[in-house]
């Protein structure tokens, strides 16, 4: 099952690879817990790709912990609708029961992909294998913040 591998799992080849050719992908954390709530945890693959010039928004790709671990069933790709305007960093990821929070830096509307200077607060809620972003709060930090 796919819940014992946790961070043991060769997770570069089942997440969502880069975009450009020769890109590589960069496994920046991984979470395991039971997010849908039946008893078996699951996993929470925080992905990046490589940067080139400047650095690539962060999803966080979500696996059913009880599918077979060489078929891993992803029920969700957070952060993807916040990639186009946000392009979300992530620095955290946390699980509460069927919640998930995820701290991002990012980029707000005057800046650059080189110097981003929104913290973003993400929050999710699990229904067995329905997610629904319940809200996303920006805080403006007047001045660049780490990504890449």
């Amino acid at each position: 099952m796919l819940a014992g591998l946790g961070e043991d799992a060769n997770w570069k080849k089942l997440v969502t690879p880069c975009p450009n050719d020769g890109q590589k992908t960069v496994i920046r954390k991984v979470v395991t817990a039971d997010v849908t709530g039946d008893g078996t945890y699951d996993a929470l693959v925080a992905r990046g790709c490589e940067a080139r010039t400047s650095y690539f928004p962060s999803t966080v790709e979500v696996f059913d912990g009880a599918s077979q671990s060489s078929r891993p069933r992803r029920i969700a790709t957070l952060l993807e609708e916040a990639g186009a305007t946000d392009q979300p960093w992530l620095t955290t990821v946390r699980v509460s029961g069927r919640q998930v929070v995820i701290e991002a830096n990012g980029t707000g509307p005057r800046d650059t992909n080189a110097c981003p200077s929104v913290a973003f607060t993400y929050r999710y809620r699990f229904s067995g294998d329905e997610v629904q972003r319940v809200s996303r709060d920006a805080h403006d930090a007047r001045r660049c913040l780490p990504a890449g």
